[in-house]
């Protein structure tokens, strides 16, 4: 099964809020899809990402294989 990455370079607060809403609300397999932020901003931006990315479905899976091999 192929992979898909998402990678999304961040650079200012801009619509930041509805564009990351609108990658919470695609319609893929989290299993096989992976997302990457690259931000290049003040630390303030940095934390808002961070906080999006934590509390995403993307991570959800991080946490569910953590559960499920023990793994920290």
């Amino acid at each position: 099964m192929n992979r898909t990455t998402i990678v999304l370079l961040i650079s200012r607060n801009n619509y930041l809020q509805q564009f990351l809403s609108h990658i919470e609300l695609l319609e893929c397999n989290t299993d096989i899809t992976n997302i990457i932020a690259v931000v290049d901003g003040d630390a303030s931006l940095y934390t808002d990402v961070r906080n999006f990315i934590e509390f995403s479905k993307f991570n959800q899976r991080l946490h569910s294989a953590h559960r499920l091999f023990g793994t920290h």
